[in-house]
């Protein structure tokens, strides 16, 4: 039965656009919110509809069930590398 949480882990982001967890961190935080789900806890959370949001901003496509994404336009693999991606 897959998740049906609304929330995703920086591992389930990064594996949903294959990227790395490190590349994740270093989004920053004002394009894409994330929160703590304990208070005072150090592991984050992304909201899913924040991140769909984020793609649509940024023009990235997750493809459904390959849990791989693609850009639309060239521009995108800039902005990815500068958050590590290597691709």
């Amino acid at each position: 039965m897959p998740d049906s949480s609304p929330f995703l882990t920086p591992a389930q982001l990064a594996e949903r656009w294959q990227i790395s967890r490190s590349a994740v961190y270093k989004i920053p935080e004002g394009d894409l919110p994330r929160f703590r789900p304990t208070k005072g806890s150090k592991a984050i959370r992304f909201r899913i509809a924040d991140v769909e949001e984020y793609e649509q901003r940024s023009q990235v496509v997750a493809i459904e069930g390959t849990r791989k994404w693609e850009p639309n336009e060239p521009m995108t693999f800039d902005v990815l590398r500068k958050f590590g991606f290597e691709g």
